[in-house]
């Protein structure tokens, strides 16, 4: 999970980079007026081909766990920290509706991470800066006091306050780059074409 940003810069964005890193900058492929629809499709499909990718891997993954761990009954003493979590004995007492709910959450928040991903390689003028800056953002973001693990891991003894302020951080950091990195390559393809 922590190497994740260089899995999805690995699939889908070197190309853009090494685009980028030529003499054909893409900012010059497109014309000043289809700037913010390149920049939106493009967003859209990292987002959804991402999405859809972690939705169909951690549903397999369920599926399988499902099999293999059929008639399971321990939880190895995590059932003894529900004095502490209303969260944590809602997840027990439904698994299978934790794991879907999770399945879908954390497949949401890898496809914004795959947005952000992007629009760091499309903003970036020194794109080799791709690799270390998503992976750095994505590790600090696992570091802050509410981590984003709280929000991508089920049956942890975290209650709802941790859950929502995890999940709060991670959008707010998450937008904050998409929304500055948009800005950036609507500058620089302004300022290309004035």
């Amino acid at each position: 999970m922590l190497l994740m940003p260089i899995f999805l810069i690995l699939i889908t964005l070197q190309r853009k980079i090494e685009i980028s890193q030529g003499k054909s900058n893409y900012i010059f492929q497109t014309r000043m007026g289809t700037v913010n629809q390149y920049l939106i499709k493009g967003q859209i499909t990292q987002f959804v081909i991402f999405t859809l990718f972690y939705m169909a891997l951690f549903s397999f993954d369920l599926l399988v766990n499902i099999v293999l761990f059929h008639k399971g009954t321990s939880f190895k003493g995590v059932e003894n920290s529900t004095i502490n979590s209303h969260l944590l004995n809602l997840e027990l007492a439904h698994p299978y509706l934790t794991y879907i709910w999770f399945i879908i959450i954390v497949s949401i928040a890898f496809g914004i991470y795959a947005v952000v991903t992007y629009i760091l390689a499309l903003s970036l003028k020194k794109t080799f800066l791709v690799y270390p800056i998503s992976l750095g953002l994505w590790i600090m973001m696992f570091a802050l006091p509410y981590s984003s693990s709280y929000f991508m891991q089920p049956f942890i003894e975290f209650d709802w306050k941790e859950y929502g302020m995890s999940m709060l951080s991670y959008l707010l950091i998450c937008g904050v780059v998409i929304i500055v990195g948009n800005w950036i390559v609507r500058l620089r393809s302004h300022n290309s074409y004035c």
